[in-house]
């Protein structure tokens, strides 16, 4: 399987539809940012999907490590899509789950392959 990084929204819409297996079954495992922990935990709130990735362990979580990267995306990005996109390319993934518009559009220029929740609800469905 190949290395797949989630930003947060994939992961709340997904698990809102009760959708949030087909990440499993269909990336084997995935890699946060641990920006995208703390948009789970925001506010002090539980937002959906935060059970299903605080209980799977099929998610690993990491800080990026280029912080001059992270502050740079910060610019244009909420600190959930700045870290994905560092930590994507940090891995070197073959996939970022991101539904942004301008979060997609800054992970392409940085030759990301970014995927939406519609992509991943149609890569089920195949």
């Amino acid at each position: 399987m190949s290395l797949v990084v989630s930003d947060t929204s994939p992961l709340t819409n997904l698990a809102a539809i009760g959708q949030f297996g087909v990440l499993r079954a269909l990336y084997g495992s995935l890699h946060i940012a641990e920006a995208v922990w703390a948009e789970l935990n925001f506010a002090g709130k539980i937002w959906p999907g935060r059970h299903e990735v605080a209980n799977a362990d099929w998610i690993q979580r990491h800080t990026p490590g280029n912080r001059a990267l992270v502050a740079a995306l910060r610019q244009d990005l909420d600190p959930g899509e700045a870290e994905s996109i560092a930590l994507a390319l940090e891995l070197k993934a073959s996939l970022i789950l991101l539904d942004e518009r301008d979060g997609r559009h800054k992970a392409l220029g940085l030759g990301l392959k970014p995927v939406g929740v519609l992509g991943i609800l149609l890569a089920a469905k195949a």
